[in-house]
C-alpha cells in the first residue's frame, strides 16, 4: 500500500490538453440542444456524464484525500465518455461534409479531422521514438535479441524459473512476455523493491542468492555488453549451466538448491 500511496498526479495543462478539445464539443452538444433537460432526460446521457463525473473525481481524489497514483485512473477513462457524448456532433460535421460537391475539399476535411482524432497517440509514439534516436534509457524498446531471449526462456527446460537479470528492461518485460516471474520487476509492482533490488545487486555482484531463493529455480539472464564479464566470475560454479547465447545475452539455469 506505501509503495502505491504516490502523488503521482495529472498537472492541468495536461488535463485540459486531453480533454478540452473533445469536452468543447459536448459543450457545443449541449448549448445546441432545443431543451437541455430533455438531453438530460435521456439514461444514455446520464450514463455517460456520471461515468465522466466518476473517473474525472478519480484522477483528481488528491484534491480530497491522500493520493494514490491518481494518474493512473487517467487512462481512457475520462476521455472516452466524452467522445461518445461528443460523437453525434462529430458524424453530423462528416455527414455535412460527405454533402459537399468539391469532393477533394470534402476528403482533406475528413482527413484532417482523423488526424486530430489521433493527435495524441501520435505525439506520445512519437516522443518514444525521438528518445530512442537520442539514446535517452527512458525508451523501452523490444529488440529482437530480447524477444528471441523471452521465446527461449518459454521453453519447456525453464518452466517454473525465477528471472534475474542485469538488464532491467529484461526484468521488467519477462513477466509480460514469458509465463515466468523476476525477482524485481517494475518498481510500484514489486513488493518490497528496494531490498529486492539490493539482494539482486548483490547476487549480481558476488554470486550469493538470499536465503528466500532456496528452492527456486534461477533463469540468469546476463547482458554483456552492460558489465564486464569478470564480474560474473561466479557464473563458472558447476551449478549453473549456460543453456544460450543469444546476441547480447547469456541464459544460464540454476537448479533449486535446497
Amino acid at each position: 500500500v506505501a509503495q502505491n500511496a504516490l502523488d503521482w498526479s495529472i498537472g492541468w495543462k495536461s488535463m485540459a490538453a486531453g480533454y478540452l478539445p473533445v469536452a468543447a464539443i459536448v459543450i457545443c452538444r449541449f448549448l445546441r440542444a432545443p431543451s437541455v433537460t430533455g438531453l438530460l432526460g435521456q439514461r444514455d446521457i446520464r450514463i455517460l456524464l456520471v461515468w465522466f463525473g466518476a473517473c474525472f473525481a478519480l484522477i483528481n481524489h488528491d484534491l480530497l484525500i491522500k493520493p494514490h497514483q491518481p494518474l493512473h485512473f487517467t487512462r481512457g477513462y475520462v476521455w472516452t465518455p466524452l467522445a461518445l457524448l461528443a460523437a453525434p456532433i462529430v458524424c453530423g460535421l462528416i455527414a455535412r461534409i460527405n454533402l459537399m460537391q468539391r469532393r477533394l475539399v470534402a476528403s482533406g476535411l475528413v482527413v484532417i479531422l482523423a488526424m486530430f482524432a489521433v493527435l495524441d497517440n501520435a505525439m506520445w509514439f512519437g516522443r518514444f521514438y525521438i528518445d530512442s534516436l537520442l539514446g535517452r534509457s527512458s525508451t523501452m524498446i523490444l529488440h529482437r535479441d530480447m524477444e528471441a531471449v523471452f521465446k527461449r526462456l518459454s521453453a519447456d527446460d525453464a518452466a517454473g524459473s525465477m528471472v534475474v537479470s542485469n538488464d532491467v528492461w529484461m526484468r521488467y518485460l519477462a513477466v509480460t512476455y514469458t509465463p515466468l516471474r523476476s525477482w524485481v520487476s517494475h518498481p510500484w509492482a514489486t513488493p518490497y523493491y528496494e531490498p529486492r533490488r539490493a539482494q539482486l545487486e548483490q547476487f549480481l555482484a558476488d554470486g550469493k542468492a538470499p536465503q528466500e531463493w532456496n528452492g527456486r529455480k534461477l533463469a540468469v539472464v546476463i547482458r554483456r555488453d552492460q558489465d564486464p564479464t569478470e564480474r560474473f566470475e561466479w557464473l563458472r560454479d558447476p551449478s549453473y549451466r549456460l543453456i544460450d547465447r543469444i546476441g547480447r545475452y547469456d541464459i544460464i539455469l540454476r537448479d533449486p538448491l535446497s
